[in-house]
């Protein structure tokens, strides 16, 4: 039994290593005797994770991956990506390997993007292999718009304060607009302050290293603790604050980022309320889910608007946002918290009659 596990083993090693020699020198095998790709090579093609793929001279494919059929590379009997046709096609007419990015729009409606290299086995076949790669530009992609949205919303209070002091030092024999500018270096300073805070709370709960923990939480709980969050700016908005929480509602995870999450979207309310006005915070149990509500009486949002609050640093009414002290980060800190528990958070909104926001949270099972 060990003897045969070695040999087998002895055998895929062979195989792999020629296929690597193949992509990566394009170095010929001897031509094959027979239109069927050889045993060892469907074995190979089978056995990979990501997309492999066979084909013969008439780019027939003789033998593909799991991932290349369920992909859709593969179709019907043919390979059915056109860039991917491409590449066979460059790699028959110069007989050497060649590599590409292709990108497509899959059955889902998404944007797919593979790292594909082909390379020929003799003279009749051709070896293709693919490693998705899609995560990853997305992931590169969010990395660039962050950095390049950090630095544009950093760049207002860094000139602001610079600004407000050289004001300063000009009005020491002035007190009273020493005193103006002092006050408003400390606005400046405290959403800079503010920014920082949300993005290191945003990065951290993107990371797939932050874990959400397997506890339950009392929900009743997690609303009365966001709430004492935002009672001073409440106060000082001369918002009211009603809350209708039901007992004994709980789901599982980390206490901590669900307080986070709902406090964000209470102090959004808040901020974008008038004086004198209301919010309104409800708990209640809708079938399997618990649903934390959050009424304001606020502007409102544009429909066509509704779909991109959640977004990093969009703003509805930017000059609004920055006088009320947002940052533009809290929704999406609060769809991600809310994601990463299995939950849903959504928007409702007509201009001029408020916004109504709901977090959908699975019941635990145990209470």
């Amino acid at each position: 039994m060990l003897a045969a596990l070695s040999l087998g083993a002895l055998i895929g090693v062979s195989i792999a290593v020629m296929f690597a020699t193949v992509i990566r020198r394009g170095e010929k095998v001897a031509d094959l005797a027979s239109n069927d790709a050889p045993a060892g090579v469907v074995q190979v093609v089978q056995a990979l994770q990501g997309v492999g793929i066979v084909v013969d001279a008439s780019n027939t494919p003789l033998s593909a991956s799991a991932t290349a059929i369920h992909a859709g590379w593969v179709q019907d009997g043919r390979v059915a990506i056109k860039q991917a046709v491409k590449l066979i096609d460059t790699v028959r007419h110069s007989g050497e390997p060649h590599t590409d990015t292709i990108s497509y729009v899959a059955t889902s409606g998404l944007s797919a993007v593979w790292h594909a290299s082909a390379a020929p086995l003799g003279s009749r076949f051709i070896l293709l292999i693919a490693e998705d790669r899609t995560e990853s530009e997305r992931l590169n992609q969010l990395r660039k718009d962050f950095l390049a949205n950090v630095s544009h919303e950093l760049k207002t209070p860094i000139a602001s304060l610079m600004l407000l002091s050289e004001a300063l030092s000009q009005s020491t024999d002035n007190p009273k607009q020493a005193k103006k500018f002092t006050a408003r270096m400390l606005e400046e300073s405290t959403r800079l302050s503010e920014l920082a805070g949300d993005i290191i709370e945003l990065s951290r709960v993107e990371s797939a290293e932050t874990a959400i923990d397997s506890k339950v939480v009392r929900l009743d709980r997690v609303v009365k603790q966001a709430i004492e969050g935002v009672r001073v700016i409440a106060a000082q908005q001369e918002v009211e604050l009603h809350t209708a929480l039901e007992a004994k509602i709980s789901t599982i995870g980390t206490e901590k980022l669900l307080v986070s999450a709902v406090e964000n979207i209470i102090k959004n309310a808040v901020n974008i309320s008038d004086k004198k006005n209301r919010v309104a915070i409800t708990l209640k149990k809708s079938g399997e889910w618990a649903e934390i509500i959050v009424t304001d009486n606020g502007p409102g949002i544009p429909e066509e608007e509704l779909e991109r609050i959640f977004e990093r640093f969009y703003r509805v009414d930017s000059g609004r946002g920055r006088s009320s002290g947002g940052t533009g980060l809290g929704l999406s800190i609060v769809k991600h918290v809310i994601t990463r528990h299995g939950g849903t958070v959504k928007a409702w909104s007509k201009v001029g009659k408020g916004a109504t926001f709901t977090i959908r949270l699975p019941l635990a099972t145990t209470v």
